[in-house]
């Protein structure tokens, strides 16, 4: 099995979860992301081919157009995207094997184009809802959401115009050029049709989360979210625990594992954990991001599984990036997401409408916006309520074995495994 993904931590993570289930069931596991995360990924067994540097990574992670509602994408396009088409390509031929199945994400276009130069089963594993367009219940895009009222054909005619002058503008060059060079025709809408693969669509979340669109490809299967936390194995460390065990609940503030920045995000955050009389824990890798003197209660973590942390938080303040979304509902932990781009708008949008926490969007997050919504959250017994009920639906080892069963079953199809005795009904035929 060859994973592929380009990101940060929270793109990374679940691949390397999802490699280790399937190391477990026998498979032969090589995972191609950047070279920042070689030490984790050789940690857990597996194989690696690393993208990039862990330069290339930092300079990426540090440019403050990362997070921009409108520069993220082509920031991301630029420095993210269009330098590993080709390496992606040479790593995927470079593994090339009777047996080969390749599991990648919808951003690493080069598993795409290897796809069409070298025949090979291709599984699109998308992590969030949001990269998969519909005209019917319409994702969050960048903070801006077509209405439901809007005809079919209107919303088409944006997605096109969305192509045609934002997206393909960035990528259809490169990725045409390279596409040239293994003899195929050039394409476009890399962003729609083109980013899902062809032979199979696994969508790394429940159907309550995001329910399967009538224009979905018909071939996409939702399996759940998929977990893996660093250190999810050990306990918290002592110092951690001591805090947690030394008064109330804290509320956990993050900026996420790419934010670099933030500074007025963690100043705010702070006077209103102080305002609301609330113990806190402010997570980031970046400590120039913190007020240099916190209050007594407030602390500062680089870093804490949030697996171990988020059971003991009494809400959770964050960007809205898919890990953290899911390990909040499992956590029981109300959420306020305060979405910069990406995915991020959209997640957000998901979790008010299932009662799960608020959002705040950047440029209004200040003392007064987030001491009022937290208030309000930690006050209102009808959502917290629905926060338990939806934790309950969260079986991350039943939603791993599904997405590890999907992929088995996906490679007995082309004939390149053999058919694990669960996924084979009385008659013979996989189910």
């Amino acid at each position: 099995m060859l994973l592929i993904t380009i990101g940060s931590a929270g793109d990374v993570y679940p691949k390397i979860g999802l490699g280790r289930a399937l190391l477990a069931r026998g498979h032969r596991v090589t995972l191609v992301t950047s070279a920042f995360f070689e030490e984790l990924i050789r940690a857990e067994g597996f194989d690696f081919v690393p993208l990039g540097t862990k330069e290339h990574y930092f300079n990426i992670t540090q440019n403050p157009d990362l997070f921009h509602p409108t520069k993220g994408f082509q920031t991301i396009a630029r420095w993210g995207l269009v330098p590993f088409t080709q390496p992606v390509i040479d790593a995927i031929e470079a593994n090339l094997a009777d047996n080969l199945v390749v599991v990648s994400s919808g951003m690493a276009f080069g598993a795409r184009i290897a796809r069409e130069r070298f025949s090979f089963p291709l599984i699109s594993a998308h992590l969030q809802p949001s990269v998969l367009r519909t005209v019917y219940d319409c994702p969050d895009l960048g903070g801006f959401r077509l209405p439901d009222w809007l005809p079919h054909g209107v919303k088409r005619a944006y997605y096109n115009l969305l192509d045609k002058a934002f997206i393909d503008r960035e990528l259809a060059g490169p990725s045409n050029q390279i596409r040239a060079q293994y003899g195929l025709a050039p394409t476009q809408h890399f962003m729609g049709d083109y980013f899902h693969s062809p032979d199979k669509v696994i969508g790394l979340f429940p159907d309550w989360y995001a329910p399967i669109q009538p224009d979905w490809p018909a071939s996409t299967v939702l399996t759940g979210f998929v977990e893996f936390d660093t250190e999810s194995g050990d306990e918290l460390a002592p110092d951690v625990q001591a805090f947690l065990a030394a008064g109330t609940a804290p509320i956990v503030f993050t900026a996420g594992s790419s934010n670099q920045h933030g500074h007025d995000y963690f100043a705010a955050s702070v006077a209103a954990a102080t305002r609301l009389g609330r113990r806190a824990i402010l997570v980031t890798r970046n400590p120039a991001a913190v007020p240099a003197q916190l209050p007594e209660g407030i602390i500062h973590l680089d870093f804490v599984p949030f697996s171990r942390l988020l059971p003991h938080a009494a809400a959770i303040v964050h960007h809205g990036g898919i890990g953290t979304v899911a390990k909040s509902i499992a956590s029981s932990v109300p959420q306020v997401i305060t979405p910069l781009s990406h995915d991020q708008p959209d997640n957000a949008m998901r979790i008010k409408r299932l009662g799960l926490g608020a959002a705040i969007q950047p440029r209004q997050y200040n003392v007064k916006r987030a001491t009022e919504t937290l208030q309000s959250l930690l006050t209102d017994e009808a959502l917290l309520a629905n926060v338990r009920a939806y934790a309950a639906r969260i079986d991350f080892a039943a939603m791993m074995a599904q997405t590890c069963d999907e992929i088995e079953r996906t490679a007995a199809s082309f004939g390149l495994a053999k058919v694990p005795d669960r996924l084979v009904n009385s008659a013979g035929e996989l189910q």
